[in-house]
């Protein structure tokens, strides 16, 4: 335990007399906001200046995605329990399950002029087993519309 205390007392001492002689604090920080501290950063040709300006410049790249499927919904909620027969004996389809149209939306990007959109698998999938994708509608900015 003394070799600790005497280790971390010589690193004290040595950081404080390099302070000394240096005239530099170890590790000092200079001010964000001190003049010449931070050179100004000069904007590219053709960057954009602002979020916004980059926005209004790559917006028109921004899709909307939107799929129509079909989608087997159980009509029983206890199919398959002890209750089920209790609860879906008296339904028409006999707690069978019933094919019913489910949309779902989201978003892409254009990344080529021929019309390639990158998004999510999530976006164009099946989202539930049994279900199948009918199909994609891709609309973009200026409102035309892809299937």
């Amino acid at each position: 335990m003394r070799y600790a205390y005497a280790i971390t007392s010589a690193l004290l001492i040595g950081g404080a007399s390099a302070a000394l002689v240096l005239q530099n604090p170890a590790g000092a920080q200079t001010a964000q906001n001190e003049p010449g501290a931070i050179q100004a950063a000069v904007p590219r040709a053709g960057a954009p200046m602002s979020f916004a300006d980059m926005v209004a410049k790559l917006q028109p790249a921004v899709v909307n995605i939107s799929t129509t499927q079909r989608v087997q919904v159980q009509t029983n909620p206890f199919a398959g329990t002890p209750f089920g027969d209790l609860f879906g004996g008296q339904q028409g389809g006999g707690g069978r399950p019933v094919t019913r149209q489910a949309e779902s939306l989201g978003s892409g990007f254009l990344i080529s002029a021929d019309g390639y959109v990158v998004t999510n698998n999530h976006v164009i999938s099946a989202g539930q087993r049994g279900a199948v994708v009918e199909s994609i509608k891709v609309t973009l900015a200026d409102r035309r519309e892809y299937t």
